[in-house]
């Protein structure tokens, strides 16, 4: 049962996310960053501010970025591969903001100390950077259906659970009627 309803929500969810993404347009901006205004690449997402910070935890840590740091409000992640986007190692700076229904990414790299990639030094790794954002939409979407899914199995099980305890509570009302039962009939033969 459970399996079938694992795979019901899967293939709706597959279904649905064509539906649920939105074209981004990633951009190269400015952001504050230790008193100074860096290169940047941003993006809006028409998802929770908190969702779109979880899925690109997620999808760095599933890149094999390793630690996160927390520095002046960005995720920090220091001397990383990121292949996807630059041959060299690179410190990488992300910040989401936004509310309840809108978030906005800043993503921000840095080949050491203050030399952060922007279109004049690095035009190639600032397009991986857009694309990386721009594909971003469907991460957001796989990393809230797995939250779904994993919810539904947690509802599943409680409601087993409940089931159980419900079938074994029965039982034990049946062998107290059958016992009742049977004291009557003794009480009714002896008088």
């Amino acid at each position: 049962m459970k399996r079938i309803v694992t795979k019901a929500l899967a293939v709706m969810a597959i279904m649905a996310t064509p539906m649920l993404l939105k074209a981004q347009n990633a951009s190269e901006g400015t952001v504050k960053f230790n008193k100074t205004e860096c290169s940047a690449v941003i993006a809006e997402f028409d998802y929770p501010a908190d969702l779109v910070k979880a899925a690109l935890a997620a999808k760095l840590n599933q890149a094999g970025f390793g630690k996160q740091r927390t520095q002046r409000g960005f995720m920090a992640y220091k001397g990383v591969n990121w292949n996807e986007v630059s041959s060299e190692k690179l410190d990488v700076y992300a910040r989401v903001d936004g509310k309840k229904k809108r978030a906005t990414v800043s993503l921000l790299a840095a080949k050491g100390y203050d030399n952060f990639v922007s279109n004049s030094s690095d035009p190639a790794a600032v397009d991986r950077m857009k694309q990386f954002l721009n594909g971003f939409a469907a991460d957001i979407v796989a990393y809230q259906q797995q939250l779904d899914i994993r919810q539904k199995e947690a509802d599943l099980q409680k409601a087993q659970k409940a089931y159980n305890e419900h079938t074994r509570k029965q039982k034990k009302l049946d062998e107290d009627r059958a016992k009742l039962a049977e004291e009557l009939d003794k009480l009714k033969k002896t008088n």
